[in-house]
């Protein structure tokens, strides 16, 4: 469901936008945690350019963040082949 799509994506900036906020509290792009979010939104987007991290920890988070983004593009993919194939066979597949 694209419900669970979106509450996955957004538990994911919230989690990763706080411990970015944590471990880079000061610089430009994390001085709060609404804009640490942010930053994670454009790094899981991935074409957009972002500030690297200072920190090892943020490195850290960046490199979370990218994993997460790799695991929501396969979930919506798997989003996108279940209503495909609802709308051209007209089944869900194996409900048993």
């Amino acid at each position: 469901n694209i419900e669970i799509y979106l509450a996955a994506l957004f538990t994911s900036l919230l989690v990763l936008g706080t411990i970015l906020y944590l471990f880079e509290g000061g610089s430009k792009y994390a001085q709060d945690i609404p804009s640490a979010m942010y930053w994670v939104f454009i790094v899981i987007i991935d074409n957009i350019p972002f500030e690297m991290p200072v920190t090892t920890a943020g490195t850290m988070v960046l490199i979370a963040a990218r994993f997460v983004g790799l695991i929501l593009l396969g979930l919506m993919f798997n989003i996108m082949a279940t209503l495909m194939r609802k709308v051209l066979i007209g089944t869900e597949g194996d409900t048993k």
